[in-house]
């Protein structure tokens, strides 16, 4: 990825100097099948254009990404993410699964980082619920 984000000209946000436009590389590996999510936290859309055109070669690099996307965090703050999020491909969820449930992972939503408690967790919440005789929920 260094080297993705020399060519598509994504300088490194500075705090100090409150300059530069990458602030965060999140990534999200899906234990089903190792496709992988990559979301680059920019301070602007300034760049934006010369990322959407360096994409070919890093998904050339790296087939494994299914999922990518620009969030713009444009504030001087702590915080990880802002609240747009722009799609630059076509697929716009990874897919995971825990005790053969399905679940699709998009940018910006909650997923558990550890996946082996997860799968733990979604097991005690069906439990509870199957001891409850609901048959549906929302």
């Amino acid at each position: 990825l260094k080297s993705f984000i020399a060519r598509a000209g994504l300088t490194p946000y500075n705090v100090a100097r409150k300059r530069g436009e990458l602030k965060y590389l999140l990534l999200t590996e899906s234990t089903l099948d190792g496709g992988v999510m990559l979301r680059f936290v920019l301070r602007s859309e300034t760049k934006l254009a010369q990322l959407r055109a360096a994409l070919p070669w890093l998904q050339q690099q790296l087939p494994q990404l299914k999922v990518i996307s620009a969030n713009i965090q444009p504030v001087h703050m702590a915080i990880m993410e802002g609240e747009r999020e722009i799609a630059l491909t076509e697929q716009q969820a990874l897919e995971e699964q825990f005790n053969q449930v399905p679940l699709f992972i998009r940018p910006q939503s909650f997923f558990q980082t550890n996946p082996q408690v997860a799968a733990e967790l979604y097991a005690t919440a069906r439990d509870w619920v199957r001891a409850l005789g609901i048959n549906s929920m929302w």
